[in-house]
């Protein structure tokens, strides 16, 4: 018989902002902040060492052309500064898109049907059910599981990031979630954390 899982709880509008605030950090957490980062460490490191060739060039004082090199790393260096920079820039509107983020979830949040939400997990798909609206999807379509304290988040392939209240799962489901959506091919994020291992007991993040 095949295993079946249900997870039942009430959503509120008092819950759209710790809602808000998982959402945004599943999507900051991705490896792009990373790869910005690296990238301004790289740049620092390339200036030091052009500062450096142009100390001891002025000193040794070589032939005009090879001045060429530390003042291409410069530049190098200051476009790439102001690239990451603009990156960062941008990331400035965070707290106007956790405004505005809030403010729809509570909205979705009211316009429920019912706050009843029910989930009903087996071997082969998952189905949210709220008053008469009713969503179903399979474990292929399931590409990524972010954990927070608060809310799970799981984004679906060509489909909207589905949020599953934390303190609502219990152990046995959690892991049955875990396991199923990593054996069908999704990626595990903790928030905080290194993703979890293909090879990783799943026990080790629950509870």
């Amino acid at each position: 018989m095949p295993e079946t899982y249900v997870i039942e709880y009430e959503i509120t509008e008092d819950q759209a902002a710790a809602a808000a605030d998982a959402v945004l950090e599943a999507v900051n957490a991705r490896a792009g902040s990373k790869v910005a980062r690296a990238h301004l460490f790289r740049s620092g490191l390339h200036t030091l060492l052009a500062i450096g060739l142009l100390g001891a060039m002025v000193w040794l004082g070589p032939p005009p052309w090879l001045w060429f090199a530390p003042f291409l790393m410069c530049g190098l260096s200051v476009v790439l500064v102001l690239v990451v920079g603009l990156g960062a820039l941008l990331g400035a509107v965070g707290p106007w898109q956790r405004r505005q983020l809030d403010a729809a979830l509570r909205e979705a949040f009211r316009r429920l049907e019912s706050p009843h939400v029910r989930w009903t997990v087996t071997d082969e798909d998952l189905v949210v059910e709220s008053g008469r609206d009713v969503r179903e999807f399979g474990w292929a379509d399931v590409k990524d599981v972010f954990l927070t304290g608060t809310f799970w988040i799981l984004a679906l392939d060509r489909g909207p990031q589905m949020l599953l209240l934390a303190d609502r799962i219990p152990d046995a489901t959690a892991r049955f979630v875990l396991t199923r959506a990593r054996d069908a091919g999704a990626t595990i994020r903790i928030a905080g954390k290194t993703n979890l291992q293909p090879t990783e007991p799943t026990d080790d993040i629950i509870g």
